[in-house]
């Protein structure tokens, strides 16, 4: 009985019960990638991607070049993209990420400090051209919700890189940002 309840949990890969239970993989979001919606999003918004993978939290300047975007971009646009520049032994794979009408919905396993599916739900509102605010309204290790006292730390640590690295983008700015069923 252990045996099943932990293979149940996600938290650990037991072969063949934690299949029974959908524990060793990350949520279905209903998001598929496709070469199409790879080089559509990639149309829209023109990067050229250089170099080795860089580390976002660093503080070295890793952005040249000015690029002007004016696009909805479709779950599955993003959800490619980010799968195709995932660097290699990632902390997440498996990523997916569907918007919904206000907010974005994160599905991935967890493959650092825990081999485990996550998932969160966040409410993203654009305060200023370079401030976004985030409202975690869920996240999931496995089958265990992260309790509320937690849930605040960890959105004012992502809500602070994701500020910090906009702020780190010479010129970068975001005038518009909407979220939709579906498409941002």
């Amino acid at each position: 009985l252990i045996v099943i309840a932990v293979a149940a949990t996600g938290l650990y890969d037991i072969p063949g019960l934690s299949s029974l239970f959908n524990a060793n993989k990350p949520k279905d979001l209903g998001v598929v990638t496709s070469p199409e919606a790879l080089a559509s999003i990639k149309a829209d918004v023109p990067l050229k991607i250089t170099g080795e993978p860089a580390d976002y939290s660093s503080g070295s300047d890793i952005f040249s070049g000015e690029v002007a975007v004016d696009t909805q971009l479709t779950a599955e646009e993003v959800t490619s993209w980010l799968r195709e520049y995932q660097k290699p032994n990632s902390i997440l794979t498996d990523l997916q990420v569907r918007q919904f009408e206000g907010g974005l919905e994160i599905s991935a396993m967890a493959n650092k400090y825990i081999k485990a599916p996550v998932y969160a739900k966040i409410n993203v509102d654009l305060i200023n051209p370079q401030t976004v605010s985030l409202d975690i309204q869920q996240v999931k290790v496995g089958i265990f919700p992260v309790p509320d006292k937690y849930l605040k730390q960890i959105e004012n640590l992502l809500e602070g890189q994701v500020n910090n690295l906009i702020n780190r983008v010479p010129g970068f700015s975001i005038e518009e940002y909407e979220l939709h069923d579906g498409y941002a």
